[in-house]
């Protein structure tokens, strides 16, 4: 008989966390699932954490390192015996009763569920974060391209044959860090019945190691551009706005920036710039301010 659920977890060289992921997952209320883990060529104790569970749902496979995560979740579709797969970053965890909750909203009205999540970790002025979903407008593709990703990966329940459908997840590296948003745009595409649970269901560590850190602009452009002439003339000046803002706040984020950019300016000062951002902005710039007066009093 197989499983309800498909949990897939990829995994690199996550010894030291992994092991409340996997025990988040199988502490579930609801029991009726499988856990498969690809793992991505570890060079450390990730296998050894892994089998250190003794639960015959878990499946564990390790493969030669690819460097990203999309190949990893493949090979878990592949493997995948349930209609439904929930996915899960090695490095995340779900409240005990989160299939729960996921399994109450699965009719045929939905083929994509996701919920909120706490952000852990990193946390400024000791303020609680989360990534919080919103129930998407049709044309859904449109709202997500233009209104911003707002479903965190390690929240999704999916069908498989959806998922199959779109051919599942792009594997280019250009896309690395990026893939799970194009294949949300790519299932927009098939399928409107997404489902947003308003609730917080899980926590999403804020790794300032991980992936998502690297160079996010690159990877964000690439996962939208097959999907840019879907949108109408209006509709591609904001999303050409929205790549700019992107590019630039990469820039600064890298350390990577030019202070005489008008551009550059518009932004920091725009509605839209993160407030940390915009903080650590105006710490840089009261840097190079003593350095010039440091400088001008040596000199004299």
């Amino acid at each position: 008989m197989k499983p309800f659920f498909s949990v897939i977890i990829p995994t690199y060289n996550s010894a030291n966390l992994i092991g409340d992921t996997i025990s988040s997952v199988l502490d579930q209320t609801f029991s009726d699932f499988e856990l498969i883990i690809i793992d991505d060529g570890s060079t450390d104790n990730t296998k050894k954490t892994v089998l250190s569970f003794n639960d015959n749902r878990i499946l564990y496979k390790k493969i030669e390192n690819f460097g990203g995560p999309s190949k990893p979740r493949n090979i878990g579709i592949s493997l995948s015996k349930s209609d439904w797969i929930c996915f899960l970053d090695s490095d995340d965890i779900w409240i005990l009763n989160k299939l729960e909750f996921c399994h109450k909203y699965i009719n045929r009205e939905t083929d994509f569920i996701y919920h909120d999540m706490l952000i852990i970790g990193n946390k400024f002025f000791n303020r609680s974060k989360y990534i919080r979903g919103r129930q998407l407008t049709s044309p859904i593709l449109n709202d997500l391209l233009l209104n911003g990703n707002c479903i965190a990966n390690s929240s999704v329940v999916v069908r498989k044959k959806i998922l199959n459908k779109v051919g599942n997840i792009n594997e280019s590296r250009k896309m690395i860090a990026s893939e799970d948003y194009n294949t949300w745009l790519k299932i927009s595409l098939i399928s409107e019945k997404f489902t947003h649970i308003p609730l917080v269901l899980g926590n999403y560590l804020d790794n300032s190691n991980g992936i998502s850190k690297r160079d996010f602009y690159n990877p964000f452009r690439e996962s939208t551009l097959e999907f840019v002439n879907f949108l109408n003339k209006e509709e591609k000046i904001i999303f050409d706005h929205i790549l700019e803002r992107g590019n630039i706040k990469n820039n600064i984020t890298k350390g990577s920036i030019t202070l005489l950019d008008g551009k550059f300016y518009k932004f920091i000062f725009s509605k839209k710039f993160d407030f940390i951002l915009k903080y650590r902005f105006t710490g840089l710039l009261f840097l190079v301010f003593i350095k010039s007066l440091t400088n001008k009093f040596l000199k004299k």
